[in-house]
């Protein structure tokens, strides 16, 4: 039953469109090629002979429905063009299916079929290809070309969703990802050679005064200078007809009447107004925060928008104490794009504002290009050298991400930026800035150490608990020691570099330590070249393992060098890790441990069968060996 629903809904989808469609009550009209007609062909072979009853069938199909319709039988029958084959009609009537069938091929028959939704009608459209069936003239709806035009049929839907399997959005992000593989995620190392330790030392100086600052300010704000001039005045209360004073207040609440577009109010008094000094920490801040109203006179991106900002940039930049300037404090003053576009120029242009430290933009209308402007003068190796502190957070409208890539970027080639507070989306740009900010903490951490070291104040660091342990071992003054286990020991993680190839050579002088069970511990090959300087001066190691590390061919071949002139190891462990040891360093392996009488276990991770033959091999000789020596000291 469900072929033969597939063989009526087949010439159903076919010819819903058909000239002398059945659906109208006049005859089938059809046009198959020859895909078509073998298809049909096996349909009604497969269907078998038609059931003689008209009770449903049951069945568990969902397509099938319980309620029978009736088939007539008729003895009218259609040759398609193209083929011999005699396909039956299919009349329609109250909802009644009445295929008609050639009375060469079977009795009459009233088979139970039921009705197909849409879900099967879906399937059987993305079987169809569009070049099954063609229409051989045009239905009531017009040519074959103004019907597919006004709607489309089901095989044009699998036409045009066939190559929509990857959005815009989704290539971008591909692309992405793609860019974000050769991007750099942190700042290159410089030569500790070519650093200016001389001024790195000044900078931080200068992070430690700030950090000061920000604690008095925390503590006491009112404590801090501040301009008479900007303090809000009281409200006042006007009685009824008093338009003098009323006037005004109304022309300061909207900007005041001397803000003229050609920016001849912005003068060297006006700017002196929001100079805020600290004698204490040596700071001199121009406190433009909160005066929204200027750029809320001029807000509309216009010629005068950036007549103002260019204006106010060079009297700023022109002031006599411009190059005093510490803080440049404009955060929520509705900044434009075009005003941080402005400054920057004009900071690249005549180095403006020399000895800037903090520069704080939150809460303004900065977007991609004033981020852009920003990220230049962040680039140039003259301009804002002392700058270390960038707040850009809580703009009215978030960054896009190619300015959060600038940003990302600009920052791993600035060494004096510690601070930067600004949320950002991407993934690839809060990498960049992390790691940026803790590279430039750490050079100024060694800047005071360079210091201390030339100055001669410089105190011997306390050793912790780590590295004490391994100063024993390497001193040999404690036999309590004798099994050394520090699988995953987040202690020994921290360690440096150096203090992680110390206790490698600890080993070298200990008589007390039987075990080592290094595990997990990310060891690298320059580890395991000096663990094996250890190994083969050693006279009382017995087990080793240094599983699941990172230890390349190169370090695996040096261990096993060290382990041919040991004489006391008989296990010796260093499967599982991360580095796979290439194929050209295997055969050399069975070659180190020839003078070796002692070792009889090997972990080592070797793909070569014949290499692994030849240190069982090698296993097994020691083994007999040191059997026959039991048996020789009996005999003594």
């Amino acid at each position: 039953i469900t072929k033969l629903q597939w063989l009526f809904h087949l010439l159903r989808t076919i010819n819903h469109r058909g000239p002398h469609s059945s659906i109208f009550g006049n005859q089938l009209d059809l046009s198959m090629n020859s895909s078509i007609k073998s298809r049909m062909d096996a349909f009604q072979k497969a269907a078998g002979p038609p059931s003689t009853t008209n009770k449903p069938l049951p069945s568990k199909n969902k397509f099938v429905s319980k309620t029978s319709f009736k088939a007539s039988v008729s003895n009218t029958s259609y040759k398609p063009s193209g083929g011999n084959a005699t396909v039956g009609k299919l009349n329609f009537k109250k909802g009644a299916f009445k295929p008609s069938v050639s009375t060469s091929t079977a009795k009459t028959t009233k088979p139970s079929v039921g009705k197909l939704n849409k879900n099967m009608t879906n399937v059987i459209a993305s079987v169809l290809s569009p070049s099954d069936c063609t229409s051989s003239s045009p239905g009531p709806g017009g040519s074959k070309s103004t019907r597919e035009s006004k709607s489309s049929t089901p095989f044009e839907k699998c036409k045009l969703t066939a190559g929509a399997n990857t959005s815009q959005e989704q290539q971008g992000q591909a692309s992405m990802s793609e860019k974000a593989k050769h991007a750099l995620v942190a700042p290159k190392e410089i030569d500790p050679d070519k650093q200016d330790w001389k001024f790195l030392y000044e900078l931080s100086v200068q992070y430690e005064e700030l950090k000061l600052q920000l604690v008095e300010e925390t503590k006491n704000p009112n404590a801090i200078a501040q301009s008479g001039a900007r303090l809000k005045a009281p409200t006042q209360r006007h009685e009824a007809g008093d338009t003098k004073n009323i006037g005004k207040s109304l022309e300061g609440l909207m900007g005041g009447s001397n803000l003229t577009a050609n920016g001849n109010f912005l003068t060297k008094e006006y700017m002196d107004e929001y100079l805020v000094e600290n004698k204490k920490l040596h700071s001199l801040t121009f406190d433009f925060s909160g005066q929204s109203k200027l750029f809320k006179r001029f807000d509309r991106k216009d010629s005068e928008q950036r007549t103002i900002s260019q204006k106010f940039v060079e009297v700023l930049l022109q002031h006599p104490r411009s190059k005093e300037i510490t803080h440049l404090n404009m955060s929520n003053a509705m900044l434009p794009d075009v005003f941080l576009v402005a400054l920057a120029e004009e900071c690249l242009g005549k180095n403006g504002l020399p000895n800037l430290r903090v520069l704080n933009l939150e809460s303004n209308l900065i977007a991609k290009s004033g981020v852009l402007a920003l990220c230049k003068c962040l680039l140039h190796s003259n301009v804002w050298k002392r700058l270390q502190m960038l707040k850009l957070e809580n703009q009215k409208m978030q960054f896009p991400s190619d300015a959060e890539e600038a940003l990302g970027e600009a920052l791993l080639e600035t060494r004096n930026l510690v601070v930067v507070s600004l949320r950002v989306r991407g993934g690839l740009s809060k990498q960049q800035i992390d790691n940026s900010v803790a590279y430039n903490i750490d050079i100024l951490r060694q800047a005071r150490r360079h210091h201390a070291a030339d100055s001669g104040t410089m105190k011997e660091r306390k050793r912790n608990e780590m590295e004490q342990y391994f100063d024993k071992i390497a001193a040999d003054v404690d036999p309590s020691i004798t099994t050394v286990d520090l699988t995953g020991n987040l202690k020994f993680l921290g360690l440096h570099a150096s203090e992680r190839l110390k206790a490698a050579t600890a080993f070298a002088t200990n008589t007390t330590v039987k075990t080592i069970k290094m595990v997990k511990l990310k060891l690298d090959d320059a580890f395991a070249k000096e663990f094996a300087k250890a190994l083969s001066a050693n006279t009382t190691l017995e087990k080793v393992c240094l599983d699941s590390n990172e230890i390349s061919g190169a370090g695996i071949k040096a261990l096993i060098e060290g382990l041919g002139q040991n004489t006391s190891i008989i296990d010796f462990q260093v499967r599982h890790q991360s580095k796979t040891m290439a194929s050209a360093d295997e055969p050399a392996l069975p070659g180190l441990l020839v003078t070796n009488k002692t070792i009889v276990k090997v972990g080592v991770d070797v793909r070569n069968p014949l290499i692994k033959t030849q240190l069982e091999k090698k296993m097994n000789e020691n083994r007999d060996w040191q059997r026959k020596q039991r048996l020789a000291a009996k005999k003594q």
